[in-house]
This record gives structure tokens, C-alpha cells and sequence, in this order.
């Protein structure tokens, strides 16, 4: 199980990394399109955590669960 992180890729644009290796699953438009692809990305490769970063560098996990 690895950690996920939904990270600001430039001034416009959100990505997610993998923790393990670096890789960058995908990049999005919107920090929300972000959290939602990784969410299912988890979801799917069994990864285990979640973790948002703003563009202030703080962070905060997510929950995995689907949004209702």
C-alpha cells in the first residue's frame, strides 16, 4: 500500500504523485479533479492514504470514501 499526493504542478494546474516511486499519475485543472482521480486511483492500486497539499504548503489527508 503506498500514499498518494495531490500536489499544485504550476501556477494553473494540480497533479498526483505517487509516494513510492515519484510518478505522476495525471495532472488536472482543478485541485477537485485531482483529489477525485487520485481517490479512484487509490481505490483501484490499493493505495492506503491521501494527501493534499495547497499552494501555501500545508497538507491534510482525505478520505477515500466516495463523495456523496
Amino acid at each position: 500500500m503506498g500514499r498518494l499526493h495531490v500536489i499544485p504542478n504550476g501556477a494553473e494546474s494540480w497533479a498526483v504523485r505517487q509516494e513510492r516511486d515519484g510518478g505522476i499519475v495525471g495532472e488536472y485543472a482543478s485541485q477537485g479533479e485531482a483529489e477525485e482521480a487520485a481517490r479512484g486511483h487509490a481505490l483501484a492500486h490499493g493505495d492506503g492514504e491521501i494527501v493534499v497539499h495547497d499552494r501555501f504548503g500545508r497538507t491534510r489527508a482525505t478520505d477515500l470514501d466516495p463523495v456523496a
